[in-house]
């Protein structure tokens, strides 16, 4: 095998691989935000500005990056957030980055608006599984989705709440991408000027979301879409984490947290986790970045509680960042389907390892033994400047 670290040193680099590889309208579905991209751009802005101090002659640190969070032991404090539609970046995507995942010792979250089934996906990831799911209007079409998710062996359920309605995305818009795909002769000249992607589709066939396209078999294919959108769009309430959870026997996180009242309401009402996101930025181009609220939300429900950390996070010195402010754990979402569009497994496998260990790098240069010792290391605002 080729040294991939020579090829891609950082994160940026697969995502440069990525775009020349798969087709534009691909590359936009996958790393479009929503309107001019300004939360997009936001919430990596923001965690630039987060500094942690280097720390100086403090003798030989033996450095563990195993966590335990929710119960479960991981070999590092990151994983794989949900992505959706991940067979149109790249075709079986669920399937290697659950499988590498597993390898790993990192949790993957399928999202419920995959292209392959909690069925298919639970066995491949090990026990680590976390899936996603939107509430749903249609309750016993909820409560069957939720039950074959716990019978394939995912037991932390992540209930997205930031998506009230499907937001505006433009980019994708004018790269003429829409789901299900439909082939237009701009998508199909794309699609000829990348014959890997191509041939691999062309192999797998066309993808469908494939855990509730069968819920909707009765409605003409011309109307499914929006009619699955209808239905993954009830704009709940709070009485809708006590129905979940009348129906779900494992861990309950609530995602898409980024006021600090609803964080509190979320632990009031029984959440085992609140993961802090704003759908890196795909829903609102007026949000504040997840870095920039993440300390109030802290503040606000206290220690003891478990926070998870998404949107903006490119590196391991990302992770720390966020670890640093408050998170107990961090997803990420585009830097592995980056990977996943570069070059498969290979590229998913080199970007846990590059994640690693420039964890690993961090906590040496700030004197951090393990990822809980990095909000020890965070320079406040006014510190250290001239």
């Amino acid at each position: 095998m080729a040294d991939l670290s020579a090829t891609y040193p950082a994160v940026s680099d697969l995502r440069r691989k990525a775009r020349r590889r798969i087709p534009h309208f691909a590359y936009e579905f996958m790393d479009a935000g929503t309107g001019q991209d300004h939360t997009f751009a936001r919430n990596i802005a923001d965690l630039e500005r987060v500094q942690l101090s280097p720390r100086a002659l403090l003798g030989p640190v033996v450095r563990d990056l195993s966590t335990r969070f929710l119960g479960q032991d991981y070999n590092a404090p990151f994983g794989m957030a949900p992505a959706g539609g991940t067979g149109m970046i790249w075709p079986g995507g669920e399937r290697i980055l659950a499988q590498v995942a597993a390898a790993s010792g990192v949790p993957y979250t399928l999202a419920s608006v995959a292209t392959q089934t909690p069925d298919t996906i639970g066995p491949l990831a090990r026990g680590r599984g976390w899936f996603q799911f939107y509430p749903m209007a249609d309750k016993e079409i909820q409560k069957d989705v939720l039950s074959r998710a716990h019978g394939a062996g995912f037991e932390n359920l992540v209930v997205t709440v930031d998506v009230p309605k499907m937001s505006r995305r433009e980019r994708q818009m004018r790269a003429g991408f829409q789901m299900p795909p439909r082939l237009t002769p701009r998508m199909v000249l794309q699609a000829l000027t990348n014959p890997g992607w191509t041939w691999a589709m062309l192999q797998t066939g066309r993808p469908e979301l494939a855990t509730l396209t069968p819920y909707f078999a009765h409605v003409p294919a011309a109307d499914r879409m929006a009619e699955i959108g209808r239905q993954l769009h009830p704009e709940p309430g709070w009485d809708e984490v006590e129905r979940i959870r009348q129906v779900w026997p494992g861990k309950i996180i609530l995602k898409g947290i980024m006021h600090r009242d609803d964080a509190v309401m979320a632990i009031d009402n029984g959440a085992d986790a609140i993961w802090v996101s704003n759908h890196g930025g795909r829903q609102l181009d007026a949000a504040p970045s997840t870095i920039s609220v993440l300390p109030e939300i802290r503040a606000a429900v206290g220690r003891d509680a478990a926070i998870i950390f998404d949107s903006g996070v490119r590196s391991g010195l990302d992770i720390a960042r966020a670890m640093a402010s408050g998170a107990d754990f961090v997803m990420l979402g585009r830097p592995f389907l980056y990977a996943l569009a570069a070059g498969g497994k290979d590229t998913v496998q080199h970007c846990v390892r590059i994640l690693r260990d420039e964890l690993e790098n961090v906590m040496a240069q700030v004197g951090a033994a393990r990822p809980a010792d990095l909000p020890l290391s965070l320079v406040g605002p006014g510190e250290g400047r001239m």
